[in-house]
Parts: C-alpha cells; sequence; structure tokens
C-alpha cells in the first residue's frame, strides 16, 4: 500500500507503524539532507494518519510541527502546546496524529555526538558559548 511503501523511506531512522485515518489517497511526502552523522527532512501527509513506534537507539530527533500539526495534531495523545518543540532520544516512544494536509520537519542526529556537543556548549569553561538558562528552557521544551 500508499501508506507501507512511505514507511520504508523512514525505517531507517524510525522503528514505526503508519495508519491512514482518512479516505483518500495516502499522498506522503519526504525531501531531506543527510550527513553521515545527520538528517533533516521534512515529511507532509495528504491523509490523516496516526504514527506510532520509536526512534532507534543511538539516535536524538526534534519535530518542528507545520501549522495543522501544531494546530489540529496529538503528540502522545495531547494538542501540541504553544512554543514547543518536540524531542526524544533513541528508544523513546512516538504516538502521533497528523491531520490531512500537514507538515512536520524532524531533525536527527547520532545521540553520542548530540551528547558531546552539550557538554561542550554548558559545560566548565565553555559555558559561555551557551547560556545554561536557555538550555534548561530548551531542554524541557516537550517531552512526555
Amino acid at each position: 500500500s500508499e501508506v507501507e511503501g512511505y514507511q520504508t523511506l523512514t525505517a531507517g531512522a524510525w522503528e514505526s507503524r503508519h495508519e491512514q485515518l482518512s479516505p483518500g489517497a495516502f499522498g506522503g511526502r519526504l525531501r531531506f539532507a543527510a550527513t553521515p552523522a545527520a538528517v533533516v527532512y521534512r515529511e507532509h501527509f495528504g491523509a490523516a494518519c496516526r504514527v506510532r513506534g520509536a526512534l532507534r537507539p543511538g539516535l536524538v530527533g526534534w519535530a518542528v510541527a507545520g501549522g495543522a500539526a501544531r494546530e489540529r495534531g496529538l503528540w502522545w495523545g495531547a494538542g501540541h502546546p504553544d512554543g514547543s518543540i518536540p524531542y526524544g532520544s533513541g528508544g523513546c516512544e512516538i504516538d502521533m496524529v497528523f491531520p490531512t494536509g500537514c507538515d512536520n520537519t524532524l531533525a536527527l542526529l547520532e545521540e553520542a555526538r548530540f551528547r558531546r556537543s552539550r557538554i561542550f556548549w554548558i559545560g566548565g569553561e565553555t559555558s559561555s558559548r551557551f547560556d545554561r538558562r536557555r538550555w534548561r528552557r530548551w531542554s524541557g521544551a516537550f517531552r512526555p
């Protein structure tokens, strides 16, 4: 099916199952840019769908929801809080419902590389390069 075909496009990063919730063509599209350590992609869902599963171990990810996904989508069974960025590390379970015609942008990075960078940003003498107060606000953004 069209939904299963879309699932194979993201299988390298996710152990997920997409379930189409509205009639008609699924219309899933994916655009991405990748390096050996990171990938950023934008997905579009032509039909409403539910995505459940988990981010593969060894990765950390962030999502920036487009207007419809932010306004009418469900993230772990709840609405998307204003000004938040959903994120998770490897093994983090996901359960999202996306409305018809929405966009979602994701960034995935190797977790070990992210952790080394985080220590660089907020650790010891280098802390002036990244404001600790901003990190605390950002790191608690939105996660169940």
